[in-house]
């Protein structure tokens, strides 16, 4: 999934808001991704992460280590 463990480290810290399962598909940038849930569970967030997160960071191996400001 990541190249190296420090952006996994980087992303899980980015993106802690988010539960394991959710964490798990915006990660996921290799071909199209269904989200199926209840009402209320989240969709649109992870959605909206997963847009943001590609447009961002586009996959995690081609480009630099981003940085957290705090």
């Amino acid at each position: 999934m990541f190249c190296s463990r420090e952006k996994e480290q980087f992303f899980k810290k980015y993106y802690e808001h988010l539960n394991g399962q959710q964490q798990k598909a915006v990660f996921e940038t290799q071909g199209p991704l269904l989200v199926i849930a209840g009402a209320g569970s989240g969709k649109t967030t992870v959605l909206v992460h997963k847009i943001s997160h590609l447009m961002q960071f586009g996959q995690a191996c081609d480009t630099p280590m981003p940085q957290l400001n705090d």
